[in-house]
């Protein structure tokens, strides 16, 4: 079956979800260059301050991705799906609205709630797709790639705070 009539097979809502989280992930790439840039050049932050402000975005990932999961089940999916979406639109207006290190605080706070609504979009993707009919098995399924994703995503982080520690250290 070709790529074209796969997507065609897929209902409306996802391929929405789909096209727009696309879209979102796209642009997130291009801004986060220049969100380094913007915050170093023109704000004048240092580098160790930059690594401490992703600190900032992961530690605001973490503490939302696991209580906007359980809200997400309990509350239904797509307002966390939205909110994902405009923590995205939001978190570069933020930085472009600070003139501060302490002004970037609340604006990486944002940007760490982009992750609100991951839970909730996996898992609509995930129970888009039934196994032999039981949900039980896609939650499983799911709940492991959310699991995965999130180990490796926080190890790259990491990786990089100690890389971006180690170029503040030859710089002095």
């Amino acid at each position: 079956m070709s790529l074209r009539a796969q997507f065609g097979a897929l209902h409306k809502a996802l391929k929405r979800l789909l096209i727009s989280d696309i879209f979102i992930r796209t642009c997130e790439g291009m801004v986060s260059v220049f969100v380094v840039l913007y915050a170093t050049d023109v704000i004048g932050i240092t580098s160790l301050q930059f690594g401490l402000l992703v600190g900032v975005q992961m530690a605001s990932s973490i503490a939302a991705y696991l209580p906007a999961a359980k809200l997400a089940d309990r509350y239904g999916r797509k307002p966390f799906v939205v909110a994902t979406f405009i923590c995205f639109s939001l978190f570069p207006l933020a930085v472009v609205l600070s003139h501060s290190f302490a002004a970037l605080i609340p604006a990486f706070v944002i940007g760490g709630l982009r992750e609100l609504g991951e839970p909730a979009r996996k898992a609509t993707l995930a129970f888009s797709r039934r196994v032999n009919g039981h949900e039980r098995e896609c939650e499983n399924c799911a709940a492991r790639a959310r699991l995965e994703r999130l180990v490796r995503h926080r190890m790259a982080q990491f990786v990089l705070l100690i890389r971006i520690k180690d170029c503040a250290g030859e710089d002095a």
